[in-house]
């Protein structure tokens, strides 16, 4: 059997393994070497795009197997159909793996392995960006993600992004196999190169320089935001109702289920409280359609005095059109409805069918699929102690929508989200370690209520400060600290680096194919 495919399996099974609930996130390091090895092997760019894509299916279909289980247990496919989906979704991410490694080999026969792992974590950085919003995006399961649990290497993250990461974890894969390579090549030339010789030293000094700059960069971080910058914490209280998910849309049930919240709540206010937060949809009616059931919310803020943020369907006509929002409201403590947010980043399939009339056969497979409009742009809620923006779902995992409400004055996130949709799988352990991220990034804090969790609160440097069981019924406290306005290079920059990233792999690729005749990447002893 040829030994390529068994080394891009490989690489694909170890990428499954960083992530949660394996978290053997130090194998991330060393992920990318059966891949890079492989395709050192590779007779063509077609060959790579092959071993690409079969790295990408195992890395895809294994990381993102809760799919399944959601779709069947709540979208009403049976599991062959469900397994069917899934396969089609992780076909389209594992291209972005197949067209890295196309590219990868492409680099390698017009310039030689040496320059094409140096420029391996720009094409592999590039591509994640492009992930995030081809096709409406789905940018699951980063490279970077995998180290959400190792503080000192994600601090880079407030100047790069996820995206920064990544490139940091390719960058060490890169090197690792040209150790590999180096010392098996002995004194023979590789492309031309002494592998032992030049190509050695350089990509050595880079490596030993940027991991110093890592370590110290994140090292100095993590010193810097252990510091309050001063003021009043926020108190918070986020709560877990644990709400089945047959459960929350039974006319009979709603009763109880404010209940619920109401009793948790006032629970949880025995101690002081700045702000009550509950989870998507945890009131499980058109809030603003139906005047007597919000009136219960309203009367539980009014009655503790204290501020409120609950999630919340929400219905709007337009003639003998129904328009649905999935919805946060933000009440005062004298039970006024401050601010209303309506999701922008719907979930494709689950709350809108893309591309619905040519696809108008899933609207007829997925069983209660709802179809939601979007909101047009966030709204920044004005609490005393500091505003704060709201990211509803999955959107906690799109770097530029929490940029966009730290741009507006937002000095703290909240995802409020409803996981129950993922089970007792790695759905939710891998949704939190994204959240992770946005707090880094934005230099700010993170809160996150979820219906059956976890929910946790995150701190300025991404450490998880305090956080709930999964499928609990419970309330996390603690005080958090709001930023005082953009407060890292990335949320007044943006993604300088992604861009930098596709610069540097398009000049290589004008440059190769320009002087594709020429001696121009031939290299000497």
């Amino acid at each position: 059997m040829n030994s390529r495919f068994p080394l891009a399996l490989l690489s694909g099974l170890l990428l499954n393994l960083i992530f949660p609930k394996w978290e053997l996130y130090f194998l991330a390091w060393v992920a990318l070497v059966p891949l890079f090895w492989a395709l050192a092997k590779s007779p063509s760019c077609k060959n790579s795009f092959l071993l690409g894509l079969s790295c990408g299916l195992v890395y895809f279909t294994g990381s993102c197997f809760w799919i399944t289980n959601t779709m069947t247990n709540y979208g009403g496919l049976p599991f062959w159909a469900s397994f069917l989906a899934l396969l089609l979704l992780t076909f389209y991410m594992a291209l972005y793996v197949a067209a890295f490694s196309a590219l990868f080999s492409f680099f390698r026969e017009r310039a030689g392995v040496f320059p094409a792992l140096l420029l391996s974590p720009f094409l592999w950085a590039l591509l994640e960006y492009a992930r995030t919003f081809l096709l409406t995006g789905f940018p699951w399961n980063f490279l970077g993600y995998s180290q959400y649990k190792n503080y000192t290497v994600i601090q880079i993250a407030d100047l790069a992004g996820i995206y920064g990461v990544s490139f940091f974890v390719c960058f060490i894969n890169a090197f690792i196999f040209f150790l590999i390579l180096s010392f098996s090549a002995g004194k023979k030339k590789v492309n031309g190169l002494n592998l032992r010789g030049r190509g050695l030293a350089v990509f050595s000094a880079a490596a030993l320089l940027f991991i110093i700059g890592v370590v110290y960069y994140g090292k100095a971080k993590l010193s810097q935001y252990s510091l309050h910058e001063g003021g009043d914490a926020l108190n918070v209280c986020l709560v877990q109702g644990n709400i089945e998910q047959g459960e929350k849309w039974d006319p009979a049930q709603r009763k109880k289920i404010f209940e619920i919240y109401e009793a948790l709540t006032l629970d949880s206010l025995k101690d002081k409280t700045d702000l009550v937060v509950w989870p998507e949809t945890a009131t499980p009616f058109f809030f603003n359609f139906d005047a007597s059931k919000a009136e219960w919310v309203s009367a539980l803020a009014k009655r503790t005095g204290t501020y409120l943020l609950t999630g919340s369907p929400s219905l709007e006509r337009d003639g003998d059109k129904s328009l649905l929002a999935n919805s946060a409201y933000f009440l005062s403590g004298e039970g006024s409805v401050l601010e209303r947010y309506d999701k922008i980043k719907l979930v494709p399939f689950g709350e809108y069918v893309p591309l619905g009339k040519l696809l108008w056969f899933v609207e007829k497979l997925v069983v209660g699929i709802g179809d939601f409009q979007a909101g047009q742009e966030p709204k920044i809620m004005r609490h005393p102690k500091g505003p704060f923006g709201v990211l509803i779902c999955f959107e906690i995992i799109f770097p530029q929508l929490a940029r966009w409400n730290a741009m507006q004055g937002a000095g703290f996130l909240v995802n409020i989200t409803n996981d129950a949709w993922f089970g007792r799988s790695a759905g939710p352990y891998q949704h939190l370690s994204m959240a992770v991220f946005r707090a880094v990034e934005e230099r700010m804090p993170v809160v996150r209520a979820a219906n059956t969790g976890i929910s946790a609160i995150i701190n300025q440097n991404g450490r998880i400060e305090s956080a709930s069981g999964i499928f609990s019924r419970e309330v996390v406290r603690g005080g958090i600290f709001p930023a005082k306005g953009p407060g890292s290079f990335y949320a007044r920059h943006g993604d300088l680096f992604s861009w930098l990233c596709c610069t540097v792999v398009l000049i290589a690729l004008f440059a190769m194919l320009f002087f594709k005749n020429k001696n121009l990447f031939s290299h000497g002893p």
